[in-house]
């Protein structure tokens, strides 16, 4: 067994090296003597496709991969036959202005040699790169350059792509006692984006997956029944969680509101800050909250923001990245209770007015005598 270790580890650094032709004559033999239905006999077999492919010898690589597929181990015939199904497959034609012929124009010249006894003129043979079969070595390392050019090239790419994503939030505060907020993160095409899936990650170490739902293109994310305060809590949350995936540090959403009081109902107004100048201005990024109160709001923005519509009781808010985004609003929340409890009062009050006064005026007919 030591032998065959230190034959497999010869033949793996030639294979590495290129030197396909060694790894051949040095297993080959031995795939006569393994059998198959050993891990060393399963081990030889791959180094010999894996050469045997390196020289385009298509048919005894073909025949080792039969082979395989005979193995007792169910992984080994399904790896075995997608092998198959590639050195199966049709060799296509290299059309000829895909090749590039390189001329070694050192030896191209034509040498005119003139003897002394007689003047015979010899022309050498035009001379192309010398190309043999001894192996070109171990594989290099990319240099430093490339590996920059590429990293700056996939950071380029991920900022094309983290454009291509609609963020929604749903702030529902018709029941200021229990307000629910939705967020929806969907991609703009088929599939998630990769920043897209780390956002998500992100967004699952703070939350319960219980809030979660999620398909192929976005994330549906539900808080339900939580008090004013915890509504500024849960918007920062995902504020941070969208910093955590974009290396991006936002502040935090600073999120005012007062309260007034009279009689059967309460007066709120609210401010929103949210900074996005860290967050650079991409095209396609998009960004909105809607906010749903329970009667007829009041915007105290400038007229001519062109990023808030109003609707009845509904907000469309659209942020801006490279911007705070600032949006001011009051509305009415009416004591439910306390009206209706009033205006059964009234009711009541009412029928007792109306029984008294008839009381009062009789029927109007003839008394029984006593």
């Amino acid at each position: 067994m030591n032998e065959y270790n230190r034959i497999i580890q010869k033949a793996e650094i030639a294979l590495n090296n290129g030197d396909y032709k060694y790894c051949i004559e040095t297993l080959k033999p031995l795939s006569d003597v393994i059998p198959i239905s050993t891990k060393e006999g399963i081990n030889l077999r791959y180094i010999l496709i894996t050469a045997l492919s390196g020289i385009n010898n298509k048919d005894e690589a073909i025949f080792f991969c039969k082979q395989l597929m005979k193995s007792k181990y169910s992984h080994i015939r399904l790896n075995a036959k997608s092998q198959l199904e590639i050195l199966n497959s049709p060799a296509l034609k290299t059309p000829k202005n895909w090749v590039i012929t390189l001329e070694n124009k050192s030896e191209d010249k034509t040498i005119i040699s003139k003897s002394k006894n007689n003047n015979i003129t010899s022309t050498t043979k035009e001379r192309f790169i010398k190309i043999s079969d001894v192996p070109t070595g171990e594989t290099q390392s990319f240099q430093k350059g490339f590996t920059f050019i590429v990293a700056v090239l996939l950071f380029l790419i991920t900022l094309l792509l983290s454009s291509c994503v609609k963020i929604e939030s749903n702030l529902d505060l018709r029941d200021l006692g229990d307000i629910n907020i939705t967020y929806i993160v969907k991609s703009k095409f088929e599939s998630k984006i990769p920043w897209q899936i780390n956002f998500e990650n992100e967004l699952k170490k703070i939350y319960d997956n219980n809030a979660f739902t999620e398909d192929k293109k976005e994330i549906l994310l539900i808080n339900k029944q939580i008090n004013i305060k915890e509504a500024e809590s849960a918007l920062n949350k995902f504020l941070e969680a969208a910093s955590e995936s974009t290396e991006t540090d936002f502040k935090d959403i600073e999120f005012k509101y007062n309260q007034k009081n009279y009689f059967i109902a309460k007066r709120y107004s609210f401010d929103i800050d949210i900074n996005l100048l860290n967050l650079e201005r991409i095209d396609n990024l998009e960004i909105l909250i809607n906010i749903l109160s329970p009667s007829k709001v009041e915007i105290l923005n400038d007229d001519d923001d062109k990023n808030i519509n109003l609707s009845e009781n509904k907000i469309n808010w659209k942020l801006n990245p490279g911007e705070i985004n600032h949006l001011s609003f009051k509305f009415l929340y009416w004591n439910k209770i306390l009206i209706s409890t009033f205006l059964t009062l009234i009711v009541v009050c009412i029928a007792y007015i109306i029984r008294r006064n008839r009381y009062e005026l009789g029927s109007n007919l003839p008394e029984l005598p006593s």
